[in-house]
């Protein structure tokens, strides 16, 4: 039999997104970006720029962004996402449950996951830093954009050589 008729086998593999390492880091990233506009008279905003994750109301809004990071990637890879699931227990966060076509780069599965790392930690600055300081967000807003963009360009890729119809001939 050849393989002409033989069915397609997707690759299937999950990608876990730790929450608590995730807002570690935007604290950790907010926290020096304080620190380096700190000018010995800005005080007070300098300290609105820096979430306290001890305070409910601060740790609430940070999980809020969380969140909608999360169901931001699950749109934008839609069809790639066969199921995205909460873990309440041990490690909390979220699973992606992935199914790519059988030809796409299965090397690139670590590269897709710090992307959407990365893209959840920009997402989340971006949105603090709306609510504190418009000024210093025009950096974080392009960098998430770029990054949620380079996430689908990710599950897009493909093996080999894609043959691309133009004006009916290859």
């Amino acid at each position: 039999m050849s393989n002409f008729f033989r069915r397609p086998v997707p690759i299937e593999f999950d990608i876990t997104i730790g929450r608590d390492a995730i807002v570690g880091t935007v604290v950790s990233t907010l926290n020096k970006m304080a620190e380096a506009r700190f000018d010995g008279q800005n005080t007070q905003y300098v300290n609105n720029m820096q979430p306290e994750i001890d305070f409910e109301q601060d740790r609430n809004l940070v999980y809020e962004y969380y969140n909608e990071a999360i169901g931001n990637i699950t749109r934008r890879i839609e069809p790639y996402v066969s199921g995205c699931e909460d873990i309440t227990e041990g490690t909390i966060g979220n699973v992606f449950h992935l199914s790519m076509p059988e030809n796409w780069r299965n090397t690139l599965q670590q590269s897709l996951k710090t992307k959407m790392e990365n893209y959840i930690v920009h997402y989340i600055i971006c949105q603090w830093l709306e609510k504190v300081s418009v000024s210093d967000t025009e950096y974080t807003t392009a960098k998430a954009n770029k990054l949620l963009g380079e996430i689908k360009w990710t599950c897009e890729l493909r093996k080999g050589v894609v043959h691309r119809i133009w004006n009916g001939t290859y």
